[in-house]
This record gives structure tokens, sequence and C-alpha cells, in this order.
């Protein structure tokens, strides 16, 4: 078992089958080692940090035997890319080197999942971005794994965050496993909320002011005293008031049709890392 500190990122490989699987670390280039892998019994952990290597990725090959050959293995393989263009871990599981149903988990089903599953972190809605796979059986695994070295199951998590492997069954870890607290939040797609409702037409809350076009004015008669001649007195003219023309109001209706959420630091290149064989 490689050392292992649990302050930087890495593999973390739980054996939740009923037999016993030997377990080889190998970088691209070096083949299957003559040695005998690290045994992991039911409920046996397997941790190592990422590691990098001038010629390519990792392989971390899985076998029910205890002889590393082409043909029995299951294959965890990841790649750190240091680049600034196109930086961090690409990872898939691999059936590639497995000639039949009898390899580790093809059989039984896997869980996977890479990053914490929060903020930027979580599975993207095409599982392409930090995933969570899980399958119960071999067509289901065959649907998110490799099975042919042309497939196209490599996806994609920043090289901060770690990846774990559940050996046997789909179900995400519980209780039952020895680190509860590596479990899988569910996660939902958010639900849009609806468009608001809205008025093809508004009328003004106010009406328009209204203004009279004609003054009538009567004017007053006065009785005066015998001693004073007579005056005549005539009202003072009034201006009209001006007529005030009814607000221009134009109304735009926006209809919001989709509410689309998306992760933060999606993998924004087209370049697809082929599978490797270590």
């Amino acid at each position: 078992m490689p050392d292992y500190d649990a302050s930087k990122p890495g593999v973390k490989i739980v054996n939740r089958c009923s037999y016993d699987v030997n377990v080889w670390s190998i970088l691209k280039g070096q083949g299957c080692p003559s040695t005998e892998g690290v045994v992991l019994s039911k409920g046996g952990i397997y941790q190592e940090n990422y590691r990098q290597s001038d010629t390519g990725g990792v392989s971390v090959k899985v076998s029910k035997t205890s002889a590393c050959e082409i043909g029995s293995l299951t294959q965890l393989e990841y790649f750190i890319d240091t680049s600034e263009a196109y930086g961090g871990n690409y990872l898939d599981v691999s059936y590639v080197d497995c000639s039949s149903d009898n390899c580790p988990t093809k059989a039984e089903g896997y869980y996977m999942q890479a990053g914490t599953q929060i903020g930027a972190f979580k599975a993207s809605s095409d599982n392409q971005h930090c995933p969570i796979l899980s399958c119960s059986n071999a067509s289901e695994c065959a649907t998110m794994s490799y099975i042919l070295p042309d497939d196209t199951q490599t996806k994609y998590c920043p090289s901060s965050q770690s990846m774990e492997f559940y050996m046997c069954g789909g179900e995400a870890p519980g209780s039952d496993d020895s680190d509860d607290s590596s479990s899988a939040p569910s996660s939902s797609a958010p639900s849009s909320s609806a468009a608001p409702s809205s008025s093809d037409e508004v009328e003004s809350s106010s009406a328009a002011p209204s203004s009279t076009s004609e003054a009538e004015v009567e004017t007053p008669s006065f009785t005066l005293p015998a001693t004073t001649p007579d005056v005549e007195v005539q009202a003072a003219a009034v201006t009209e008031a001006p007529s005030s023309a009814a607000p221009n109001v134009k109304t735009e209706v926006v209809y919001v049709t989709k509410f689309e959420y998306v992760n933060a630091k999606r993998h924004a290149h087209g370049h697809r890392h082929q599978h490797f064989r270590a």
C-alpha cells in the first residue's frame, strides 16, 4: 500500500464484493508487474494520492486473481494534466482488458464519484464534469465505462478533487461502508420558476386630468348708494386651463422560457483525451 496523505487529493477504492481482489497501481508504459498486488478483502480500502507521469496517466488495476494478466482486469484510470489550457484530472472506468464478465464489478456494478458534489464540483447535467457513475449490471456498466479502446467515456474533474470507487453494487456509500462521510448527497436538477404572469395591455392607473374648454363668468350686480355715480364693473378675464395629453405608455412583455444553471469551471474545450492502456 503506498503512502497516503489524506490532506491531498487521490484515489479511494472500497471493496464491497463478497470476494477478495488484488490491486496494482501502474504508470502508463510499465505494463503488468509480476508481483502480487495489494489484497483487499470485503470491506477493505485502497488509497493513493494522485501520481503524475511524464509518459501519461495511471491505471489502478483490479483483479480477482493474484496475477496481473490482461483479460481479467478492471481498471480505474486517471491522468493529471498540468497544462494551463487543459489542466485537470481526466478519468474513466475501463473493461478494455476484461475478456469476460468475470472481472471485478463488471457483472455486479459499481458506484464511482469524482469531486465533493458541492458547488463547482457537482456533477454536470451530462455527467461529464465531476461525474457520479452508478451501474448494477454488465449492460448498465457498458453505457458509462470503456469496453472498446475507441469508446468516448473519459470524464473530467479538477485535479484538486478526489475520486472514489465503490465496488459491487450501484448504490451510494452508506453506513455499511467503512467511511460513510464520503456518501454523495443526492442531486436533482434545479426546478425553474414559472414565468411571472403579465398582461398584454396596461392601463394607466390615473386618468388624464379633465379640463374645461369654456369658462362662463357671471358679472355680479351691485346696488350702489344714490350719491355715487353709476359704475360699470367688468369681470376679470379668465385664462383657459391648458389641456393635458394622456401619458404615452409603452408596455414590454418578457416571457421567461428557460432557467439554466451552469456549473462553474466547465471544461471548455473540445479536446478529447483518448483512452490509454498502461
